[in-house]
This record gives structure tokens, C-alpha cells and sequence, in this order.
């Protein structure tokens, strides 16, 4: 405490004796007097290192803003090298296919070699997803048809000792999005819930709409003021620590299946290029909570988003 004091600058403490008839100064205002003054140079204290734990909180979500900004960079290049690779390599296998129709062996071979390219393909897709967004279609989509929509894509994949909660805000919300992206986002954000349970458990989709002010948004780099429609996912988990907490939406960071990985860091460049947020709260031992941002707005009905016009469910669950 007192090393402490040394560091705020405040006027010195002067007493103010008042005297009495008997010309005796009175004990009780002088106590009251020093007790009022020390009890605000604590307060000053307090808001002093508040300020500083916050200032370093703020510093330390920007420099990893900066980050993921410079991974994007490195991701979306190597994405492009990547894809011109593979597009040789298919084209040369159909080329082989053709040329080679009635050798059933070289035709067998080269479907194995197709399957792996499309498999390369997809990962290719999720870091141009998590550099860029890639290329998508913007449609109104009501929240409420979509979660019903994309759990059904989804079922088979969770352990039947997981429940899933729903709870939809009052009124339905709406974002512009491209279905198919959204979707991959949502089902990172589901898998990764799961995968996070050890035997049964619980996860928790919730829909509900904020107003973000300028504290707010100058507290979470990246978000913007405005109203925003929310989706949260929160699970029964073991949580993570802060370093696994910082490094999640990392191209290839996972600690549980080496050589995954992608999707969640497909979900934040998915997010960020809908201009919309995504973050993080978690402890260790306390389960895990992730916040979807996206503007909200209006739905107009020619730019509606119907489960009936869309792909097949096998397409989402690729």
C-alpha cells in the first residue's frame, strides 16, 4: 500500500482544526478528516490500477487483432498457390481417365487420387474462407429457420449423450449472409463444442439481439458500434486456459485432432468479411462461450432464405 501511494500525485493531506470554546481542537473531525482522505486516495488507487488492467487488456486484444490480420494475408496466398496446384493435378487425372477408360486398374487409381485432390480442395476452400470469406451469395436469413435448418444437417455427427438447448430471442431475428457460409460456421462452432464434452453434456444455442455502444465497441477490437443480431454457443466442456483461448481461431491450431483445425479459423474470416464479430469466453474447467456478431436487418422477402430452394444435406455435412 504504501509503495503505492508513492505513485499518485495527490495534494497533500491538510487538517482543519476546529476549535472549540475551550480553545481545544476537536479529536473526532480530525479522525473523520484523515479517514475520508485516505479512504479517497484508495479509491483513486483502485480506479488508477483498473484503468491500467483495462488499457492492457485492450492492448493485448488489438495486437492479436493485427495477428489473425497478418495470418489472413499469409493464408489467402498460400490458398492461391495452392488451388493453381491442385487445378493442374485434376486436370491432368481426367485427362488420365480418359485417355485410359478401359484400364480398370489405372481407372481405380486415379478415382483414389481424385478423392484426395477433393479433400485438398476443401482445404483449400477453408483457408481462402478464413483469408477472405471467398465468394458467397448474400441472402436474408431469419435465424430461427436457420439453427432448425442447420441441427438436422448436423445430427449425426454429435454423440447422442449431448443435448443441444435451444433458446430463440422474443422476436426473429435476421441477418444478410451466404447460407453455405454461415452453415460452415455454425457447424465449427457446434463440432467444436462437442469435441470439447467428455461423455454427456450440454450445449446451448441462443439467439438474442444487441445494441453495441461506443464502450463497448472500443473495448472489443473489431466489433463496431450498431445493432447486431447474435448467435451463442455455449458448452458443458473443460473450458481452455488463456493461451488456448487466444490462439482458437489459428489456420491449424487444435489440440485435439493434429492436422485439423481449419474450420474454426474458416468461421472467423467468414464472420469478419460479413462484417460481423466473433469472440471468446472461457476458463478451464468452466466450459466455453462463443459470441457470433452480424448486423441485423430487416428481412425483405425477395431476398429470403428458404431450406426448400437450397442443397442437398449432404452438401453441408461434407
Amino acid at each position: 500500500m504504501r509503495e503505492n501511494f508513492g505513485r499518485l500525485r495527490s495534494p497533500p493531506i491538510v487538517f482543519k482544526l476546529i476549535v472549540m470554546a475551550g480553545g481545544m481542537p476537536e479529536k473526532s473531525v480530525i479522525i473523520d478528516e484523515l479517514r475520508q482522505r485516505v479512504a479517497e486516495l484508495e479509491a483513486a488507487l483502485v480506479q488508477n490500477e483498473a484503468a491500467r488492467a483495462k488499457q492492457k487488456r485492450l492492448a493485448a486484444r488489438t495486437i492479436e487483432a493485427q495477428k489473425m490480420e497478418a495470418l489472413g494475408g499469409l493464408a489467402g496466398g498460400i490458398a492461391h498457390e495452392f488451388n493453381n496446384a491442385l487445378n493442374g493435378i485434376s486436370g491432368n487425372i481426367e485427362l488420365l481417365m480418359l485417355d485410359r477408360a478401359e484400364d480398370v486398374s489405372v481407372r481405380r487409381y486415379a478415382e483414389r487420387m481424385m478423392i484426395s485432390v477433393q479433400r485438398m480442395a476443401e482445404l483449400t476452400r477453408k483457408l481462402v474462407a478464413y483469408a477472405s470469406g471467398g465468394k458467397y451469395q448474400l441472402q436474408h436469413i431469419v435465424l430461427d429457420e436457420f439453427i432448425d435448418f442447420a441441427i438436422a444437417t448436423l445430427e449425426t455427427d454429435i454423440d447422442p449423450d449431448i443435448h443441444i438447448d435451444i433458446e430463440l430471442a422474443p422476436e426473429p431475428l435476421a441477418v444478410e449472409a451466404d447460407v453455405t457460409q454461415l452453415h460452415m460456421v455454425f457447424a465449427a462452432l457446434i463440432r467444436n463444442a462437442a469435441e470439447a464434452i467428455e461423455g454427456p453434456g450440454r450445449i446451448q444455442v441462443q439467439t438474442r439481439r444487441e445494441i453495441v455502444n461506443y464502450e463497448t465497441a472500443l473495448s472489443h477490437p473489431g466489433l463496431h458500434r450498431g445493432d447486431y443480431s447474435c448467435l451463442i454457443i455455449a458448452d458443458t466442456g473443460d473450458g481452455m486456459d488463456e493461451r488456448i483461448r487466444n490462439r482458437i481461431f489459428e489456420p491449424f491450431f487444435t489440440t485435439k485432432f493434429p492436422g485439423r483445425g481449419l474450420g474454426m479459423a474458416a468461421a472467423y474470416g467468414i464472420v469478419k468479411s460479413h462484417d460481423g464479430w466473433i469472440g471468446v469466453n472461457s476458463s478451464a474447467g468452466l466450459g466455453t462461450k462463443i459470441s457470433l456478431f452480424l448486423p441485423r436487418i430487416e428481412i425483405d422477402e425477395t431476398l429470403r432464405w428458404s431450406r426448400q430452394l437450397n442443397l442437398p444435406l449432404q452438401y453441408y455435412s461434407s
